[in-house]
């Protein structure tokens, strides 16, 4: 897992915000977002990377939020190194603890047929899915050349197919405080989604008309956290 610092005050900052980003993701899928005052972002991704970043450095901050887009998730929700942040919000953005299952994610012949047919255009229709069409897509920050190959990406999909299919029903280690529904996602099916709300026991969930990359509705973290 890689991380980068989006907003890092050199002093005097009290809240940390740790987003974990979507698939194949860079920052470009938060670009919009503006940095409150005296707080730091730090953004995780490219989960199939060597990461170093250590989570004892957050305990000097009086406030630890996490929030976490679609497979991030996943990642987030067993992440063992989470239950020593102790954070003090957590938030689901148009995913699920359960990325590929019939009932609670992504249904596994569509994850499987991603993963198939993967390749530098069907990665660039993904995107304009992700967004809720083509008009959408040209203007999201996502139609912008990104820091990541397609070999990359390819291999973080590949990486979460493996996890993802091994894990089982092994507990979750992050509850959530609250979950944002896109009724207009195209990846993860909604009603998946308030199935697998229900069954972590987050109710009631927060429903919108939006497609499964949230972002362009939102103009800094504060409503991330605040939807």
């Amino acid at each position: 897992m890689k991380h980068q610092w989006i907003c890092k005050h050199t002093e005097g900052a009290r809240r940390v915000l740790l987003f974990f980003n979507g698939w194949g993701q860079d920052s470009r899928a938060i670009a919009r977002l503006s940095c409150p005052q005296d707080t730091d972002v730090v953004m995780f991704y490219a989960y199939h990377s060597e990461g170093d970043f250590d989570f004892s450095s957050l305990a000097g901050y009086p406030q630890r939020e996490v929030a976490a887009w679609s497979m991030g998730v996943w990642y987030a929700s067993r992440l063992k190194a989470l239950q020593d942040v102790q954070p003090t919000r957590t938030v689901a953005l148009c995913g699920t603890p359960w990325p590929i299952d019939d009932r609670y994610g992504i249904p596994r012949a569509v994850f499987d047929a991603t993963l198939a047919g993967l390749s530098p255009r069907s990665v660039e229709k993904f995107a304009m899915r992700m967004e809720g069409g083509v008009a959408a897509y040209r203007q999201s920050p996502l139609s912008q050349p990104g820091s990541r190959s397609f070999e990359d990406v390819r291999s973080e999909l590949e990486w979460w197919h493996r996890q993802c299919l091994s894990q089982g029903e092994e507990p979750l280690t992050l509850g959530w405080q609250k979950a944002l529904v896109g009724l207009s996602d195209a990846i993860f099916p909604p009603e998946n989604q308030l199935r697998a709300w229900q069954r972590a026991g987050v109710q009631p969930c927060s429903q919108a008309q939006l497609p499964h990359d949230p972002f362009s509705s939102f103009g800094s973290w504060d409503q991330v956290f605040d939807f």
